[in-house]
């Protein structure tokens, strides 16, 4: 793939988003979500391990990896893998957010247009706020608009996000599905931390 002229490479400092690791009938899969800074691209680099072999990997969540990916083809590359490395940094700017649930939406309908089949997508939205509701704490918009958590986001990173919050707006880093809100981290006192 590295060397197939019809490869889409980028070289970028990469904010790394967060990580899931799932173990699934003795295949794990580990899920790194990145944000490059200069392109504005999402990325999601898999790796995969027998059982609980252990995997190496250069990215380390709420650093700065400055590395060169290679996309996958698809109609909306997202997937990449690592083609060169050259280390991690910590500082970086704040990145552009949507303002909205609704922006939000309008960008994952362009998207699922495109790739009909993509689920799990990386977002960057300001101004939510974990808020209590009848079916458990949600995330709300600077509209008031509601989306349910991931049932992987457990009440351990629910309090560590209103400890974050208190009580105020946060600019959150996100994974999407067609059901569930997925929050990797967040903004605040200019630096990523994350849940």
């Amino acid at each position: 793939m590295f060397e197939s002229p019809e490869t889409e490479t980028i070289a970028d400092h990469w904010l790394v988003l967060g990580r899931t690791t799932e173990l699934d009938d003795k295949i794990t899969t580990q899920r790194n979500w990145l944000y490059g800074y200069e392109s504005g691209r999402f990325a999601l680099v898999l790796n995969f391990a027998y059982q609980s072999t252990a995997i190496e990997t250069p990215l380390l969540p709420g650093t700065v990896a400055e590395s060169e990916l290679a996309f996958y083809p698809s109609a909306q590359p997202f997937r990449a893998a690592i083609k060169t490395h050259l280390g991690n940094h910590r500082a970086f700017p704040k990145p552009a957010a949507l303002p909205h649930w609704e922006a939000a939406q309008e960008q994952l309908t362009d998207l699922w247009t495109r790739q009909p089949w993509a689920d799990d997508w990386p977002q960057w939205l300001e101004n939510l706020r974990l808020v209590p509701t009848p079916n458990g704490w949600q995330l709300a918009d600077v509209n008031g608009q509601v989306l349910p958590l991931s049932p992987k986001f457990d009440d351990m990173k629910q309090m560590k996000l209103l400890a974050q919050s208190g009580g105020l707006p946060l600019t959150l880093a996100i994974v999407r599905t067609q059901k569930w809100i997925l929050p990797l981290g967040l903004w605040t006192d200019n630096q990523y931390v994350l849940l």
